[in-house]
């Protein structure tokens, strides 16, 4: 079986942490940081086409600013779009 329960490895089966890849492909001599530009740029982009449907969504379900799932919840308003953290 392929199977490791142990929470601490991170590099193990085909599961793997992005901190063990990164770690992984360093040692392989790979630009990593060019990778995580990469990804990063795909992830903006991502939700920048989502946006819209975003914003329209937070009107919908979240009428008042100070509504987000509970009071200790902090909204952030970005132009039209806002996120629950």
């Amino acid at each position: 079986m392929n199977r490791c329960d142990d929470p601490d490895i991170e590099d193990f089966g085909n599961k793997w942490s992005m901190s063990a890849m990164l770690r992984l492909l360093k040692s392989e001599g790979k630009d990593t940081f060019s990778l995580m530009m990469a990804i990063e740029d795909v992830v903006i982009k991502t939700l920048l086409a989502v946006e819209s449907q975003v914003s329209a969504a937070c009107r919908m379900f979240l009428p008042t600013r100070g509504n987000c799932f509970g009071k200790n919840k902090r909204i952030l308003f970005e132009k039209s779009s806002c996120f629950c953290f």
